[in-house]
């Protein structure tokens, strides 16, 4: 039987939705802060831990290098992670979080060509610099920090972020960070259980036409 062109994308989508439920990725877009409160990198909440290949300074102290974006009127809250070669020999550092978490974002300091970002999951490692996730501006512009969000779907979770300077420059800066939500699989099976159902009616409004 032929199906109506709507009908065929419609049942594509929700094949698709369900699909991403047993697919593992992580994923980096470009974001905006969304409201609520910032993790303290000074007193970490439970089950959250920063290795000691880094060093914390403090955005009321260092106003040179603080993660910044004038354009968009963000600024760092709190202390920001700095990581590079007068930072503990340059020492990559290491957030994780106990049990994971489905999103990650932060603001990415004066974006560099020489800093990664490794984001361990349940699943493996997947290595991010600045353009891979997202960030045209590089150069290590002090005013053009960016708001990176990592995520994953499914079972997948996110156990570490590992902050990596490659370069001989001062360091690698980050600040801002917030745990932000995605789909569970649940919600994405829901949805894709709706489309179908959509799929079918139109299906039998296409048979009585």
């Amino acid at each position: 039987m032929k199906l109506p062109m709507k009908l065929k994308l419609i049942v594509v989508a929700a094949l698709s939705l369900t699909a991403l439920s047993s697919q593992a990725a992580v994923t980096a877009t470009l974001t905006t802060p969304l409201g609520g409160s910032f993790i303290d990198l000074a007193a970490l909440p439970p089950g959250f831990s920063l290795s000691t290949g880094s060093v914390l300074l403090s955005a009321d102290a260092v106003t040179a290098d603080i993660p910044k974006n004038p354009s968009f009127g963000w600024s760092t809250v709190g202390a920001f992670l700095a990581v590079g070669p007068s930072h503990n020999a340059g020492a990559p550092a290491t957030l994780s979080f106990a049990g994971g978490v489905h999103g990650m974002r932060f603001l990415w300091g004066s974006p560099d060509s020489y800093n990664s970002v490794k984001v361990t999951t349940t699943l493996g490692d997947s290595f991010f610099g600045a353009t891979a996730a997202g960030i045209t501006t590089l150069g290590g512009d002090q005013n053009a920090g960016r708001y990176v969000n990592f995520s994953t779907s499914g079972a997948e979770r996110i156990t570490a972020l590992t902050f990596i300077n490659h370069g001989a420059e001062d360091a690698f800066e980050v600040s801002n960070f917030a745990v932000t939500a995605v789909p569970e699989p649940q919600t994405i099976a829901l949805l894709a259980a709706g489309l179908l159902v959509i799929g079918r009616t139109v299906q039998r409004r296409s048979r009585r036409d």
